[in-house]
């Protein structure tokens, strides 16, 4: 059995809970995964700040112009949310359950470079129109 690694300095609690709590199930990472984790560990404690914002901030506020627009800690939080999901999802890590990693999904809306002789719709078009 590997030690587990000691926090590295700067983070905070929350980031540090974080980073002890993968590195107490899964103690075999490799150093990039350990580099995601960490990466991980920083948005936690980013988040924790945002969120301190965000408690004492009213949602919506107004601009100089007059409208109304989402507070920017709101705004950041949920892109800093979404980033966190998207770290600890790439990890795959093992179920503690049933030590399966989760299956593998192509990132979305990325498609297959078509294949050497497959001829696109508008090829075959302008085919015809030459008379081939």
């Amino acid at each position: 059995m590997t030690d587990m690694p000691d926090p590295p300095e700067g983070l905070e609690e929350r980031g540090r809970r974080l980073w002890t709590s993968v590195h107490k199930q899964h103690p075999a990472l490799s150093d990039p995964e350990r580099e995601v984790v960490l990466e991980a560990c920083r948005v936690a404690d980013r988040l924790e700040r945002l969120d301190a914002i965000c408690r004492v901030s009213e949602p919506v506020i107004e601009t100089d112009k007059g409208g109304l627009i989402t507070h920017p800690a709101f705004a950041e939080a949920r892109q800093q949310q979404n980033l966190l999901k998207q770290l600890v999802a790439s990890l795959r890590l093992p179920d503690a359950a049933t030590g399966k990693r989760p299956q593998t999904r192509p990132a979305r809306g990325v498609q297959a470079p078509k294949g050497a002789g497959t001829v696109s719709s508008l090829e075959r078009m302008r085919q015809r129109a030459a008379g081939g």
